[in-house]
C-alpha cells in the first residue's frame, strides 16, 4: 500500500493490520479512490493530433530574429552593437574595447 505522507502512514498501518477496522477501511479506500478516477477522466480533455506536414505548416515562423539584425553583435566591437562578442586576445589589442572595459570597471569601483 502507498502511503503519499509520511504522517499518515501510522495511521494507515493501523488501520489495515487491525481486524476490526481493515475490512471497512479497505472498502473506503477503494470508494474515495473510484471516485478520484472519476473526477480526473472527466477533467481530461481529448487530445486532437494532426500529420506532420499540417504541423510543420502551422509552425510559428518569427518575422525575425534578434541574430539576424545586423547590429545586434558583433565581433569589432562597432558603437551600434548591442552586444560585443569578442574572442579570445583579440579584444585585449582593440582600443574601443579596453576604453569600455575601463569605464565600466571605474562604475562598479565606485560602488
Amino acid at each position: 500500500m502507498h502511503v503519499a505522507d509520511a504522517s499518515l502512514a501510522a495511521e494507515v498501518c493501523a488501520n489495515v493490520t487491525s481486524e476490526e477496522k481493515r475490512e471497512d477501511y479497505i472498502k473506503n479506500l477503494k470508494v474515495a479512490q473510484e471516485e478520484q478516477r472519476r473526477v480526473f477522466s472527466e477533467g481530461r480533455k481529448e487530445q486532437t493530433f494532426v500529420e506532420f506536414q499540417e504541423a510543420y505548416k502551422n509552425r510559428f515562423v518569427p518575422k525575425h530574429h534578434v541574430h539576424d539584425t545586423p547590429d545586434f553583435m558583433d565581433w569589432e566591437f562597432t558603437d551600434t552593437s548591442k552586444i560585443w562578442t569578442g574572442k579570445g586576445n583579440r579584444k585585449h589589442k582593440n582600443i574601443r574595447y579596453l576604453e569600455a572595459k575601463k569605464h565600466y570597471e571605474e562604475k562598479l569601483d565606485e560602488n
